[in-house]
């Protein structure tokens, strides 16, 4: 096993920002939310154009940017909310439902 190299890419990948708008409401006090204050968990979100779930957010100390304060949405809220990254559009697009059950019939 000593002949096998290491992977190196070539060049190094160019990384993309999708900013979308997202909506965070506390589950217990509809009245506290937040278009990305204290909201603690269990809560619900909504990214913009996509479908609400209640999950649990982290809020971190951070310094406001030019444009606000961005927040960073994690794969799995994307994920229960149906959405994907599209990489050559750079936005957000519907996740398709794919049956894996059927395919694995065929």
């Amino acid at each position: 096993m000593d002949s096998v190299r290491p992977f190196i890419p070539r060049r190094r990948p160019r990384l993309a920002k999708v900013i979308v708008q997202v909506t965070v409401t506390n589950d217990r006090d509809p009245t506290r939310r937040k278009r990305f204050s204290d909201v603690y968990g269990p809560v619900w979100i909504q990214i913009e154009g996509f479908r609400r779930i209640a999950d649990e957010v982290i809020f971190l100390e951070m310094e406001e940017g030019p444009r606000g304060y961005q927040p960073l949405v994690g794969y799995t809220v994307l994920e229960k909310s149906g959405a994907a990254v599209d990489m050559v559009s750079h936005q957000l697009i519907a996740r398709k439902y794919y049956d894996l059950k059927s395919a694995a019939v065929a």
